[in-house]
């Protein structure tokens, strides 16, 4: 997947949501970003279908259930920007793992609180 990307990088093809560091990149163009993309976290569509599905069976569960792995995913993901952005880290990570690990943390929250 990493090698896929990076591939779409050159050709500047983005299937992806951009997010950039601060607030005042955030109307940058797409060359500008393809020149500055170490400072931006790039979140691919996977990275937010695949936990749009589990969320959604877990509604249909239990609500509750579903707002603990979400703030359990959200969790992830601020401390997967945290790592990319502010960091400065510089190299590219898979989210989905993190994300995973973050629903997984969510859920076993829920069975313990509940």
């Amino acid at each position: 997947m990493i090698g896929m990307f990076h591939k779409m990088m050159h050709q500047e093809v983005y299937f992806a949501y951009i997010i950039p560091p601060n607030l005042r990149h955030w109307g940058d163009s797409i060359s500008f970003i393809s020149d500055h993309r170490v400072q931006y976290m790039f979140l691919g569509t996977g990275d937010i279908i695949m936990p749009m599905l589990i969320l959604t069976h877990t509604f249909f569960i239990s609500k509750v259930m579903t707002l603990w792995i979400l703030a359990g995913a959200s969790l992830a993901l601020v401390g997967m920007y945290l790592i990319l952005v502010k960091s400065k880290y510089q190299k590219a990570l898979p989210a989905l793992p993190f994300i995973a690990l973050g629903m997984l943390t969510g859920f076993l929250v829920h069975l313990l609180l509940s």
